[in-house]
């Protein structure tokens, strides 16, 4: 499984531009169109969406004249400084003037190339189904490991489970027919076992199996699931902001 191949083939889908273009060495300007195959969000139709992936910067955008901005400002612009507060703020300033406004930054993870042993012993595995997993809506004990989205159903979940009560559980949703995501929550009297890793890292393997790419997202200050990420054997690869209308 070449998983470089796998994220730009669902990049190429998710920004309206080819693999080639991925491949090269230039930033991307697209206009923003939906795609069969992309992965659908709540933000599914915001203004603008940028991805930062490898050293180079995709934009999509739904307006021609903000997109002639952005190649003024961004054409020769590195995607490592990007997201510095100076340039996120000159950013804003010129959405605005269209009605819109930063609404989010995540970054994302894939999976390293090599194994991660996990012992299972006392961890009392449980596995769920995309139908069983149903059980566990409006549950707000894993309002982070299952999102119930209709565009992103969560289709597969294991929980560690001691004297009938879970203390931790690890949830994948089809964000796309080839990228899988990732989440994970631990209950109160799961924490400091060390059982976000183990469950991250046993529910990655799974979906590997299965041949399906997992991917892992967090938010730029959470450092907790960043370090899980990464004892999970899960290494930062993309980056991604979008925009929503400025209500006031």
């Amino acid at each position: 499984m070449n998983y470089t191949d796998i994220l730009y083939t669902q990049l190429s889908k998710d920004y309206n531009c080819s693999i080639d273009d991925l491949y090269s060495d230039k930033n991307i300007f697209t206009i923003k169109e939906n795609i069969e195959g992309r992965r659908v969000y709540d933000h599914d139709d915001c203004f603008l969406k940028v991805c930062s992936v490898h050293g180079k910067l995709l934009f999509s955008c739904v307006d021609n004249s903000f997109l002639d901005w952005l190649k003024t400002m961004y054409s020769n612009f590195h995607a490592d400084w990007f997201a510095n507060y100076p340039n996120l703020r000159l950013l804003e300033k010129h959405l605005l003037k269209y009605g819109h406004i930063i609404e989010d930054l995540h970054h994302f993870y894939l999976p390293k190339k090599d194994i991660i042993e996990v012992n299972q012993k006392d961890l009392n595995l449980v596995w769920y189904n995309q139908e069983e997993i149903l059980q566990f809506q409006n549950d707000d004990r894993f309002k982070y490991s299952l999102g119930f989205w209709e565009t992103a159903p969560d289709v597969i979940a294991v929980a560690s489970i001691k004297d009938g009560e879970i203390l931790g559980l690890a949830g994948a949703s089809a964000d796309s027919s080839t990228m899988w995501q990732i989440g994970i929550d631990v209950t109160p009297q799961g924490k400091h076992l060390g059982l976000g890793t183990k469950l991250v890292t046993i529910l990655k393997d799974e979906i590997l199996s299965k041949g399906i790419l997992p991917f892992y997202g967090t938010g730029e200050f959470h450092m907790l699931s960043q370090r899980v990420a990464n004892q999970s054997g899960f290494i930062p690869t993309w980056a991604e902001l979008y925009t929503s209308k400025f209500d006031g």
